[in-house]
C-alpha cells in the first residue's frame, strides 16, 4: 500500500521586509487611540493603480522599511488586526530624499450583536459582493493573520525548532507507535498543500490501486481566489465562549472531493487562532471517524506569525476480496504533526494545556511514585509523586502516546506501559495508568504462568542493581516443557532425582523472571555473583500468583 501523505503547512518565522533597492520610506504604524506602535501590522506600498508593489510586516514596535523598485507616485496602507485601516497621502519618491510615514489605525472591536447568528442567517458564497457584511468583516481579520503568516515564512535568519511527529494508531483511535523527528535552523516548509487549480480540478483526496493522498489547507490555499470561488461561508452557530468561528464548505455544484471547516478568533482581539478543517465527498468504509486536520496560528511579539502546532489524520484503508464482490476496511489511522517553537522563546499559551493523572501499582494495591511520564519521545515529561501524581503541561495540542517507565516495570518483564490521550487548547486531559495485577502480569510474562517470580539483585552496599545468575529448585519432577517467559534470558531446566531446577542469567539491571513455579512446593532460590558470596532464600508453598524478590548480594 502507498503511504498516505500528509499536506500541510509547516511554521516559519519572518522579521524585518525584504531589502528592495531604490527609494526609502520609513514607516510607523500605531494605535490612535493610545499612541502606541502595533506589532505585526500589514503594510503595503501601493502604485497609482492601487496594486500592491510590496508588502512586509511592521516589527514589534509598528515599524518598517518600504524600498520602492522605482521612483514614482504610491501610497502606503496600514492594515492591523481588530483595526481600521489607514492610506497614507500620495507620496512622490525618488532617489534623494528619504520619507517618513506615520500612519494612526483606530480601533475596530466587533460589536456582540454582530456575532449574534440566527436560524435564518444567509450564506456568503461571494465575498467580494459582501463587504460591510458581518461574514466579511471576520474573513477580513483572519485574513490579515493568514497573510501576515505567508509574509513571516519569507524570512530564513531566526532559528528555530520543529518536532515532526508520526503516528500510527488503531480503528479505536489508540496510538500504536510513535515516531519523533527534531529538526534545527532556519525556516523550512516540511509539508505543502498542491496547488489550489489541481485541488479545483482533481478535488483533496486522490485515490487510485496503490493507495490514498490527503491534501490539508495552509494560508496560501485559504488566500487564494480558486479557494475563495469554490467555498461558501458564513458564521458558526456554536462557539465556545469568547470565540467567534467563520465556517467554509464547498459549493453545491463541486462534485469532487473537498474540505469543509472553521477558523476560529477571539471574540475581542479579532486574532486568528485556530483552523479546523475535514474532508467532504469521501466514500468511506464503516467506522471511519474523526478524519481530517488543524493548524494553530500564534503571533509572535515581534509581530511575526507562525503556525506553532498542525495536525492531519488519515484513513488507513484496505481492499478486503469477497467470494462475490470486494469491500474496504479501516485498519487504523495514520497521523502526521508538528510543532513549531523559535529558539530561546517558550510557545504561547493562552491558558494551561497538560496532561496529568496518577498512577497505581496493581500489584500491591498503592499508588507509583518516581515513575517517568512522557511524550514525544522524552520532549515533554513528568516524575510521579509518592502519591502516584503527574502533570505534563506541553504546548501541542492533538493526539499523542503518552509512555510511562518505572524500574520496577522492567522487574515484572513490562518495558513500559503506553497510554493514548487527546490535548485541548487550554484544558487538561486526564490519563491514568495502572499497573496490570498479578494475574496480569502472569499472563503477559508467560506462555503458561503457574506461579511466577520476578526479583532483582541488588549490591547489598550501594543498593546498585548487579548481574548475576539466579536458579529456582524445587523438589517436583516436571517432566512436560517448563514454561518459559515470553522475554529475556532463556531459562535453562534441570530435572533429576531430587526435583527441578531453573536457572537464568540477570542483564545489567539484575532483573530475573520465572515462570511455571509450583503453587503447592516449597522453593528456594540461590543467587550467585562471580566473586561474591551466594545467597539463598526460601519461598514457601501458597497460593501466591506473583512472587517479588529483592536479593542483596553481600
Amino acid at each position: 500500500m502507498k503511504p498516505l501523505r500528509s499536506l500541510i503547512l509547516a511554521a516559519a518565522i519572518v522579521g524585518p521586509a525584504n531589502r528592495l533597492i531604490g527609494q526609502e520610506a520609513r514607516v510607523q504604524v500605531v494605535n490612535k487611540a493610545t499612541g502606541a506602535g502595533i506589532p505585526g501590522a500589514l503594510i503595503s506600498l501601493r502604485n497609482e493603480a492601487n496594486a500592491v508593489v510590496l508588502r512586509v510586516l511592521a516589527d514589534e514596535r509598528g515599524r518598517a522599511v518600504l524600498r520602492a523598485l522605482a521612483a514614482g507616485r504610491y501610497q502606503v496602507r496600514a492594515d492591523g488586526i481588530g483595526f481600521s485601516m489607514d492610506l497614507s497621502s500620495p507620496l512622490d519618491l525618488d532617489p534623494s530624499t528619504p520619507v517618513s510615514v506615520r500612519l494612526a489605525l483606530e480601533p475596530a472591536p466587533l460589536k456582540l450583536d454582530e456575532v449574534i447568528v440566527t436560524g435564518t442567517r444567509s450564506v456568503v458564497c461571494d465575498l467580494s459582493q459582501a463587504e460591510g457584511g458581518t461574514v466579511a468583516r471576520i474573513w477580513d481579520e483572519a485574513r490579515k493573520a493568514l497573510t501576515a503568516t505567508t509574509l513571516t515564512r519569507a524570512n530564513k535568519s531566526l532559528e528555530f525548532e520543529i518536532r515532526l511527529i508520526d503516528r500510527q494508531l488503531r480503528p479505536s483511535g489508540r496510538i500504536i507507535s510513535e515516531k519523533v523527528d527534531v529538526k534545527r535552523g532556519a525556516s523550512q516548509r516540511p509539508f505543502q498543500t498542491a496547488d489550489p487549480e489541481l485541488l479545483h480540478q482533481n478535488g483533496y483526496v486522490l485515490t487510485d490501486e496503490s493507495g490514498s493522498t490527503y491534501f490539508g489547507a495552509d494560508a496560501d490555499l485559504l488566500l487564494s481566489d480558486r479557494f475563495l470561488d469554490d467555498h461558501c461561508f458564513g458564521l458558526a452557530d456554536k462557539a465556545p465562549a469568547g470565540k467567534i468561528g467563520l465556517t467554509f464548505a464547498p459549493i453545491e455544484s463541486r462534485k469532487v472531493s473537498d474540505i469543509r471547516g472553521t477558523l476560529w478568533l477571539d471574540q475581542t482581539s479579532l486574532q486568528l487562532g485556530l483552523l479546523e478543517f475535514a474532508f467532504t465527498r469521501v466514500d468511506y468504509p464503516d467506522g471511519v471517524e474523526n478524519v481530517g486536520g488543524r493548524v494553530e496560528f500564534n503571533r509572535l511579539p515581534s509581530g511575526a506569525w507562525i503556525v506553532s502546532n498542525w495536525a492531519i489524520r488519515m484513513p488507513v484503508i484496505a481492499q478486503v476480496k469477497g467470494a462475490i464482490t470486494n469491500r474496504t476496511e479501516l485498519r487504523g489511522y495514520r497521523e502526521a504533526a508538528g510543532q513549531a517553537l523559535a529558539s530561546g522563546s517558550r510557545a504561547p499559551l493562552a491558558t494551561t494545556t497538560a496532561i496529568a493523572g496518577t498512577v497505581f501499582d496493581s500489584v500491591v494495591n498503592a499508588p507509583l511514585g518516581n515513575a517517568v511520564v512522557s511524550i514525544q519521545s522524552g520532549a515533554f515529561a513528568d516524575t510521579s509523586d509518592q502519591e502516584g501524581r503527574f502533570r505534563i503541561e506541553t504546548p501541542g495540542v492533538g493526539n499523542y502516546a503518552v509512555t510511562l517507565r518505572h524500574p520496577r516495570l522492567h522487574r515484572l518483564g513490562l518495558d513500559s506501559l503506553l497510554g493514548s490521550a487527546r490535548v485541548v487548547r487550554g484544558e487538561t486531559t486526564t490519563l491514568n495508568f495502572a499497573v496490570p495485577g498479578p494475574a496480569a502480569v502472569g499472563t503477559e510474562l508467560c506462555q503458561d504462568p503457574g506461579r511466577v517470580v520476578v526479583g532483582l539483585l541488588r549490591d547489598a552496599g550501594t543498593t546498585l542493581p548487579i548481574a548475576g545468575v539466579v536458579t529456582i529448585l524445587f523438589p517436583a519432577r516436571v517432566i512436560r516443557r517448563h514454561p518459559r517467559p515470553r522475554s529475556g534470558a532463556p531459562t535453562r531446566v534441570a530435572i533429576g532425582e531430587r526435583g527441578t531446577n531453573l536457572t537464568s542469567p540477570t542483564d545489567s539491571s539484575g532483573a530475573f523472571q520465572f515462570c511455571g513455579i509450583p503453587f503447592d512446593s516449597e522453593v528456594t532460590l540461590l543467587a550467585r555473583v562471580p566473586s561474591r558470596l551466594a545467597v539463598t532464600r526460601l519461598i514457601e508453598a501458597g497460593s501466591t500468583a506473583l512472587v517479588e524478590l529483592e536479593v542483596p548480594i553481600p
